[in-house]
């Protein structure tokens, strides 16, 4: 009988709450006095729920890395289907962008499609996830074809270049040397999500080779280290600071990746409501659907520019982001059931 991983289900509910107290946590964080105990307590919870988005990316890479499917079905039911929501909703921000900042003499019809195209910035995650779909069959061949020594290689590659250049970037930035050298290196901001997906498909298939406590302390020290960093640079400047939150800093890549260690460990014998293995769980999976598909969002919109200035408007503009099935998007489609098929084995196989 085909069979939900209800583990993977789980971690994915587990990445949803992450997701709403990283946003909850984080808010108004930026016009806030780093050495107060409000900024402080604010800047543990969202280093230690840092790993929200990458668990998404991971799930993704186990579910499709070794998944046969065709370039045409990729489009057609993956690509297209984030590519239209990405669109819907950067046209929804572009609009209230018009309403709220628009300023007198400007052009509404070009400022619209300014915003539009440039995209809402918490938003970065559906073109990342884009990125990593139009890569996948390309991603799953490398992975296939390579030896370990390659592999090897290429990780050694990755974290020099890609980790490396972004853990050091938050120090170095002024350092005009260091800008006019990387600046022939450019790494596009939306290559996360294919550095999340095969790292987590790698973590999957050797899941059993890390304990659930050194799982713990990979996810646990690297947030510490987070924490200092944030502290420190704020303290320095006097004003607030995320450098250590970098998705492809170390210190994010090694706790994601030991949150998702931990979750995959001790969830591995878990079945809802003490099923055993060879049952059928898809009323739970219902139930988690559901829980997706009517999670709610209270977010503030204001413009990146502003965003990262650190300043925000007084004309502010609430509304509320109803993210219906985004978190379903994220993980390759959670209403389809045949994405997370298994055999007897537990090896993810296309149903």
């Amino acid at each position: 009988m085909n069979e939900r991983r209800a583990d993977l289900d789980m971690i994915r509910v587990i990445a949803c709450f992450l997701v709403v107290l990283l946003h909850v946590a984080s808010y108004g964080m930026e016009v806030k006095d780093p050495t107060t105990a409000d900024w402080m307590i604010r800047d543990v919870v969202v280093s230690l729920a840092r790993c929200a988005a990458p668990l998404f990316f991971m799930l993704s890479g186990v579910l499709f890395m070794e998944r046969e499917i065709s370039i045409g079905q990729l489009y057609r039911k993956y690509i297209a289907r984030i590519a239209a929501a990405w669109l819907l909703w950067s046209a929804f921000y572009a609009v209230i962008d018009v309403i709220a900042y628009l300023g007198s003499g400007d052009d509404p019809l070009g400022y619209f499609l300014e915003k539009l195209l440039s995209g809402h910035y918490h938003l970065w995650f559906l073109p990342s996830l884009l990125v990593a779909y139009m890569f996948l069959p390309l991603l799953q061949k490398l992975t296939r074809s390579c030896t370990t020594q390659e592999l090897k290689y290429l990780a050694l590659v990755i974290l020099v270049t890609v980790i490396g250049k972004s853990t050091l970037a938050p120090f170095l930035h002024e350092n005009a040397a260091w800008n006019g050298f990387w600046s022939n290196f450019t790494i596009p901001f939306a290559c996360i999500g294919m550095l999340y997906f095969v790292l987590g498909y790698f973590l999957y298939r050797n899941r059993k080779r890390i304990s659930a406590g050194k799982a713990f302390w990979l996810y646990f020290l690297p947030a510490i280290i987070m924490i200092a960093v944030n502290t420190v640079c704020a303290y320095a400047s006097g004003s607030h600071s995320t450098a250590g939150n970098g998705y492809l800093t170390l210190w994010v890549v090694l706790s994601s990746a030991g949150m998702f260690l931990l979750l995959l460990g001790i969830l591995a014998e878990w079945r809802p409501g003490g099923e055993s293995e060879g049952s059928d769980s898809e009323p739970f999976c219902s139930h988690i659907r559901d829980l997706s598909r009517t999670h709610v969002v209270h977010r503030t919109g204001f413009p990146q520019n502003r965003a990262d200035a650190g300043s925000v408007s007084d004309d502010r503009i609430h509304h509320t982001v109803f993210s219906a099935d985004l978190c379903a998007e994220l993980s390759g489609g959670m209403g389809d059931k045949k994405n997370s098929c298994t055999g007897s084995s537990g090896r993810i196989k296309n149903c």
